[in-house]
């Protein structure tokens, strides 16, 4: 699976992940490979984020930089058809701790959607 669990630094979310600190919801829908190129047309778009990525309504990979520090995130997004939902894990590369950042940022995309 390309969305995985977190590793065990607090800097991570993961929709797969069952632990309480890690555990995020899913992005759900009754189409759910739509939901994606539709979510990747519009993560597209945000400030600082590449796209590395992207099989077409499967699965996706962006690389967030954050603005002051330029530290680098990595979004992955996956299309779990069984379940009709797109899984999802934000993950911070360095550090410890990311303060509740990749969180926050799956709650923005929430939004965004």
């Amino acid at each position: 699976m390309f969305v995985s669990k977190c590793g065990e630094k607090p800097n991570c979310v993961s929709s797969v992940d069952d632990r309480t600190d890690y555990s995020i919801e899913p992005f759900k829908s009754d189409d759910p490979s739509a939901l994606l190129n539709s979510m990747v047309e519009k993560i597209k778009e945000l400030p600082r984020v590449k796209l590395v990525e992207h099989q077409d309504g499967k699965k996706a990979h962006f690389v967030f930089t954050t603005l002051i520090m330029r530290f680098k995130d990595d979004v992955y997004l996956e299309v779990n058809d069984e379940s009709k939902q797109v899984e999802v894990k934000s993950e911070s590369r360095v550090g410890y701790s990311d303060l509740g950042k990749n969180r926050e940022r799956v709650e923005s995309l929430r939004k965004l959607l």
